[in-house]
């Protein structure tokens, strides 16, 4: 640290929210054993850096307000900091259903552009993870406005838009998520530690960090990628509509052209016709092609409807969804067109099976296209992969990496709770997961000094277009409701079968909130659906009773669905329901002793039992009776 520097961390800085009702802690460096003075609301807060330059500074509590100025001050130099108000700061972290964006979700354009809360404040951490903890992440506090809300979560959003709405207090969200990630790479080294599995993870890092060594001289960073020197193609009029393609190579979609042959990066270019029904002519449509491999331009009969570049934090992991314009469909024939440049080892599309699709925005019930198999291609430069083919590519993605980059910058800012949607990455060892979160949530507990912080998350939702045992998951995740100041939000009813991000977002923000408004804020509002309690055995029929249930029970369709039986052969078979007042019965007529009986248990199941606040059931398994 040079003499007449003063460093703050970038949480600290215009359009900042702190904490009302805590010590908030102020820390950053400055000169060795400089004098530090931090003046806010009228009050004087003095204290002094070590030799090293270190200093921490603690604001006494503050009530609700704002908008203020802030100024910490050493005696070489000043910051102002601007536009500050107190209020309540979630963090909101998991994988890719919390990376998701508003941009990429339901009834985007209209929210994005109803979005105008100055007294909601957002900061988004970049996608990073490190083998050692980052004293600081890149990032910025902004309000919420039309210009800022799209990028950021959409379920944290929402959360944060619903507490707003009810506390009429400032709220403040820092999105540290990342798509694709497992649980045990976002806790620390102190939490795996208490892991029982902890010996086989600390073998699995030692084994990474091995390869690192090995594959040091293969990796490049973003300075040494290709760059692309410029569009051929569309000098030629590739991306046109009538531009004749039949003569192209045909490549299969999805994957990866490396690993079809084509031993190359560069810019390739993709087509692909397909045909739009009359139905949806006069309406707007969502392309969903995954993530890209790197950056693409993306046309939709001659116009370009979207791109991503290395402005976007992850690109190679980042979801291309493009809105396609009513006014650009014809009836029949039409052309989607994609230039990909591949800038390091490897090019294509990294979707998963069954989510590259053509739909109606808002309009499920129409159906969707696929946009899987075929495609035509053709390549306008080659460039040698920069990663040899077939040798594996160093990922630091190891238990403890993510926290040590996303989350370890952040410790010890004033926040009021997390949230946390997670556990696709984790599916296939469900067994093992609950421990994990437990070690998890008691170890963010330890970090920011505060037992009693909450932690609210959802549960999965439903999907079809997986192996693991998504049900089993689920329960893992239930389970962690035994930790204290813990509240989970069902998502079993709001899931899209063949899509793995379900756009409806604003439903997770609000059950989410409802979870924090009981438990947090002490509101009166249902913030569960029924939650299984006992059963009794009346003859051939069973009696199930519920928590959540004092306002009555309801089928959210005709007839009441998702019960199944097992009986004497082992086999779960379909059951009939009927609801009686705060009970529901099940039985099925070809099983006289029933062994067990569950409900939602499924990775996709169709089940639609509701309380009266209109919050679905928790999914559940009985013991054999």
């Amino acid at each position: 640290m040079k003499k007449n520097k003063l460093w703050l961390p970038s949480v600290f800085s215009d359009n900042m929210m702190l904490q009302e009702g805590k010590e908030n802690l102020i820390w950053g460096k400055a000169g060795s054993e400089s004098k530090i003075t931090v003046t806010l609301a009228g009050k004087i807060i003095k204290g002094k850096a070590d030799k090293k330059g270190v200093f921490k500074v603690n604001l006494p509590e503050l009530s609700y307000g704002g908008p203020y100025t802030m100024t910490v001050q050493s005696a070489e130099k000043k910051h102002v900091i601007k536009n500050l108000l107190v209020g309540d700061v979630w963090v909101c972290s998991g994988q890719s259903n919390m990376a998701m964006i508003v941009k990429d979700c339901n009834n985007s354009i209209k929210e994005i552009k109803a979005a105008r809360y100055p007294k909601m404040r957002i900061f988004s951490v970049p996608h990073m993870y490190a083998l050692k903890p980052f004293l600081d992440v890149k990032g910025k506090w902004e309000e919420v406005t039309p210009f800022t809300v799209g990028k950021f979560s959409a379920a944290g959003y929402y959360f944060g838009r619903e507490l707003h709405k009810n506390l009429h207090k400032p709220i403040g969200l820092i999105d540290t998520s990342y798509g694709g990630t497992k649980i045990e790479w976002w806790m620390s080294e102190d939490a795996v530690k208490n892991f029982k599995g902890y010996a086989k993870l600390k073998r699995n890092n030692l084994e990474v960090i091995k390869r690192a060594k090995i594959l040091k001289k293969l990796r490049r960073t973003p300075k040494d990628l290709h760059k692309d020197t410029g569009n051929e193609g569309l000098k030629l009029g590739m991306e046109k509509k009538d531009y004749d393609f039949r003569k192209w190579k045909t490549i299969n979609a999805p994957g990866y052209w490396n690993e079809k042959g084509l031993n190359f990066v560069g810019a390739v270019w993709l087509k692909k016709e397909v045909k739009i029904p009359k139905t949806w002519i006069k309406s707007d449509l969502a392309l969903d092609l995954g993530p890209i491999v790197d950056f693409d331009n993306t046309y939709f009969n001659g116009e370009k409807i979207g791109s991503a570049g290395d402005d976007i934090p992850g690109f190679w992991n980042y979801n291309r969804k493009y809105l396609v314009p009513s006014r650009l469909l014809t009836a029949g024939r039409n052309n989607i067109t994609i230039r990909i440049f591949a800038a390091n080892r490897v090019g294509g599309f990294g979707a998963a099976k069954g989510t590259m699709r053509l739909s109606v925005i808002n309009h499920s019930e129409l159906g969707s296209i696929s946009l899987e198999g075929k495609w035509r291609y053709r390549v306008e430069r080659k460039l040698p992969a920069l990663v040899g083919i077939g040798e594996e590519y160093f990922d630091d993605r190891t238990s403890g990496t993510l926290y040590n980059a996303m989350v370890s910058p952040l410790v010890g800012f004033g926040i009021k709770g997390f949230i946390w949607y997670q556990g696709e990455s984790n599916a296939d060892k469900p067994k093992e997961y609950f421990e994990l979160k437990k070690h998890f949530i008691n170890d963010l507990r330890k970090k920011w000094q505060d037992i009693q912080l909450p932690f609210y998350f959802v549960q999965l939702a439903n999907f079809s277009l997986v192996k693991d045992d998504w049900a089993a998951l689920r329960k893992a995740q239930q389970d962690t409701l035994k930790l204290p100041n813990t509240g989970m939000a069902v998502a079993i009813d709001i899931g899209e079968s063949e899509d793995v991000h379900p756009k409806n977002k604003q439903d997770v923000g609000k059950r989410l909130a409802f979870n924090a408004l009981a438990k947090t804020y002490g509101k009166n509002v249902e913030y569960s659906g029924p939650v299984y309690k006992y059963m009794k055995i009346q003859g051939k029929k069973l009696r199930f009773y519920f928590e959540h249930s004092e306002s009555g029970l309801k089928a959210g369709s005709k007839p009441l669905s998702g019960f199944e039986i097992k009986g004497k052969n082992g086999d779960f078979v379909s059951a009939k329901a009927k609801i009686d007042k705060r009970t529901v019965i099940v039985w099925n007529e070809s099983i006289k002793t029933p062994l067990a009986v569950r409900y939602g248990w499924a990775n996709d199941p169709k089940c639609n039992l509701y309380n009266k606040a209109g919050l679905p059931a928790v999914p559940f398994k009985t013991k054999e009776f």
